[in-house]
């Protein structure tokens, strides 16, 4: 996995993620606390095949489970 981060003019932060399968991710953390996040299944790709769009606490929620601290019973 690969990363890489760009400051974006005014908005805020632009983190790239380039996977081991060579997908790309883009998650752009605006200043007013929107969180985007673009998935290209081409790592070369310029327009991304998906695209969510989080506020501030369904990042949070999505991030805790992510990291295992939230977990659900099947």
């Amino acid at each position: 996995m690969k990363a890489k981060e760009k400051a974006l003019s005014v908005n805020g932060k632009n983190i790239e993620i380039i996977t081991e399968n060579n997908n790309k991710i883009t998650v752009v953390r605006s200043i007013n606390q929107v969180k985007e996040i673009h998935y290209y299944t081409d790592k070369d790709s310029v327009d991304s095949d998906g695209t969510i769009i989080l506020n501030d606490e369904e990042s949070k929620i999505v991030a805790a489970i992510l990291n295992g601290i939230i977990t659900f019973s099947v």
